[in-house]
């Protein structure tokens, strides 16, 4: 027993200098990421500038912030859809957790599936089943925002709506306003 106690000796030596080590340094890495995130949280506050603004959704039915609502949503706004280049309801899938697009016939048809639950899940525009945003090749135009709401949605949206809800908002008219918007772009190929 002892010969081979000694054989394994230098191993388990090497084996625990090189698990001090590598804590060593994870432990000084942890330790400089929250120094440079405490030194990003000092000029914030300085400035006075908030990186996050307030979040209104529409979740029960009324405006209010999405801190204050108990259901868990993922907010997409009009600016998160253009700096995204969110441009038609299958990309919605690639911006927000535990949802999928389930699409056939070349794109004609389709439908979310939020946590993996195809079926219970509906599309409102507007607050109206269905509408534009059913149709996954669609393109998204004038959208205020989309709202994914995960987990049973029956009080408000009906007993379908065993896995989630995704709200679409459009732009609400203003009135005794001129708006308009002119989007252009160019490339080239080669």
């Amino acid at each position: 027993m002892q010969g081979n106690r000694a054989r394994t000796s230098p191993q388990r030596r090497l084996a625990l200098a090189l698990a001090c080590g590598v804590s060593g340094l994870a432990l000084s890495s942890a330790a400089l990421a929250a120094d440079s995130a405490s030194a990003a949280g000092d000029s914030d506050r300085e400035d006075g500038v908030s990186t996050l603004g307030e979040v209104v959704v529409t979740a029960r039915r009324v405006e209010e912030n999405v801190q204050d609502v108990p259901v868990a949503i993922t907010a997409i706004s009009a600016e998160d859809m253009r700096e995204k280049a969110i441009i038609n309801p299958i990309e919605v899938q690639f911006h927000s957790p535990s949802i999928q697009m389930q699409t056939s016939y070349g794109r004609l048809v389709g439908g979310y599936a939020v946590r993996g639950i195809q079926g219970g899940t509906t599309t409102y525009f507007a607050e109206f089943p269905g509408g534009p945003t059913s149709i996954p090749s669609n393109s998204f135009f004038d959208i205020a925002s989309v709202q994914v709401l995960n987990g049973p949605q029956g009080t408000l949206f009906g007993r379908t709506n065993t896995a989630g809800a995704v709200l679409t908002e459009p732009q609400r008219p203003r009135f005794n306003e001129w708006e308009g918007s002119i989007e252009a772009m160019a490339g080239n190929l080669g």
